[in-house]
């Protein structure tokens, strides 16, 4: 589903040459998809200068903070921005919740931990900031659609539990 009046433009334009018996055809093609690619990528460039410094920030906090001291007043206050503003932001601009993020920031703290097979899967589990091996399990899951054991077992080390 292409929503931009622009693109579906192109699209439709790149349709019906697809249509056309001619020598002309594909080079018309080969042009408009490059046109389609120069206008996403103008758009993409747009977008992210629009972001806000704040969300930059915030970014940065998630980033170098230990997401279990993370709290919205603590974002509040570090940012100096209301939390209703930056619980609405955050999704706008990260596409997930901050919880979210927060437990994938933990899962790929995780996967660090793994090349260090003297770590059972409960040290990388409590290491890391989960409550309970399962949530960890379920969480891990949902990030790289394979168990922990899974995945250590296939990047060729070994697991004790």
């Amino acid at each position: 589903r292409i929503e931009h009046p622009s693109i579906k433009s192109f699209i439709r334009k790149i349709y019906l040459h697809s249509k056309k018996d001619d020598s002309d055809a594909q080079i018309s093609i080969d042009e408009l998809l490059i046109q389609v690619l120069n206008f996403t990528e103008r758009e993409s460039e747009n977008k992210s200068s629009a972001v806000p410094q704040w969300v930059k920030k915030l970014k940065e906090i998630l980033n170098e903070e230990q997401p279990d001291k993370i709290s919205l007043k603590y974002l509040s206050d570090e940012l100096e921005i209301h939390p209703v503003h930056i619980s609405r932001g955050f999704s706008k601009y990260f596409n997930i919740t901050i919880g979210e993020y927060l437990r994938k920031i933990k899962i790929e703290k995780s996967v660090l931990l793994f090349d260090d097979e003297s770590k059972s899967l409960s040290e990388i589990t409590y290491t890391c900031g989960f409550a309970d091996q399962s949530h960890f399990n379920r969480c891990f899951k949902e990030v790289y659609n394979l168990t922990p054991l899974q995945y250590r077992q296939r990047s060729g080390i070994s697991l004790r539990s």
